[in-house]
């Protein structure tokens, strides 16, 4: 974290960005997914995979 600070690339605030967006992508591509399945399964799924 301190090299990041003192020296903030420009390389490095991309790849920041990127990933970021890629995270982003992701949890819209879930929410997407889990809004069109029905609450009732949603939660048996949660259940399971814990």
């Amino acid at each position: 974290m301190t090299v990041m600070a003192t020296q903030p690339t420009t390389s490095k605030r991309q790849d920041l960005c990127l990933w970021q967006s890629a995270m982003l992508d992701r949890l819209r591509r879930l929410w997407l997914l889990e809004s069109r399945i029905p609450p009732a399964s949603a939660v048996g799924v949660d259940q399971h995979s814990l």
